[in-house]
């Protein structure tokens, strides 16, 4: 991986923040990059309590946000049309792409994209 730097996907995120013991060791001393999507899928939540509001901005102040571009725009449109990955989906993909930084998930669609910079994390 590009050193101490590691591209999240959304549910990477939300293990970290129940302590998944596996992903906070694996997270430790790493800088986080996200992508926008990410950003708003955590905040978008439906009835966030305040005290776990506060912690996903604490955790999103730690992270570099990566926001769409052309290049992204352009990767993401081929993503969908070669994969059934939703549109969420396809935009980490392509961001992840776009900075050639590997995509950490534990979501198993992504693996049907066959992309080298996919690391599926089997925390079941």
């Amino acid at each position: 991986m590009n050193g101490n730097r590691v591209f999240v996907d959304t549910n990477i995120l939300l293990y970290f923040l129940k302590g998944e013991k596996p992903i906070v060791y694996f997270l430790l001393e790493k800088q986080l990059l996200i992508s926008f999507i990410v950003e708003l899928e955590l905040l978008g939540f439906s009835k966030l309590e305040p005290n776990d509001l506060k912690l996903i901005k604490e955790l999103l102040s730690h992270c570099q946000i990566i926001d769409i571009d052309p290049i992204i725009k352009e990767k993401t449109i081929s993503i969908k049309q070669k994969s059934s990955l939703k549109l969420p989906d396809a935009v980490v993909l392509a961001t992840s792409i776009r900075f050639s930084i590997p995509l950490i998930t534990a979501d198993k669609d992504f693996l049907r994209s066959n992309e080298k910079l996919v690391v599926w994390m089997d925390l079941s």
